[in-house]
């Protein structure tokens, strides 16, 4: 059996994010931050139609899937912010875990 099959991708992608969030809501100068805002804007303009999923960077593909998917209400009413408010790194962290 190859590890593959009995490794739930999903919940490793979900946990290496949720690690990432806490540490930007703990650090909000942490160096992963910016990974972080250029996922969740091109999550802005892909919830309001802006841009193409498919011409997203994939390093952060789960995380902009999972941000339409379950917060795509609060992405669409993000859509004027050039600044990510720091609410929602707790809203998204909570939708993670």
């Amino acid at each position: 059996m190859y590890l593959a099959q009995i490794v739930d991708n999903e919940e490793v992608k979900s946990n290496f994010y949720v690690d990432i969030f806490e540490s930007v809501v703990s650090n909000p100068n942490s160096s992963r931050k910016a990974l972080v805002d250029n996922a969740i804007l091109d999550a802005v303009h892909i919830a309001n139609g802006d841009k193409d999923i498919f011409s997203i960077d994939n390093s952060y593909y789960f995380l902009v899937t999972t941000l339409l998917q379950d917060f795509k209400d609060r992405l669409i009413e993000l859509n004027s912010v050039q600044t990510i408010p720091k609410e929602v790194y707790s809203q998204i962290l909570t939708i993670l875990r």
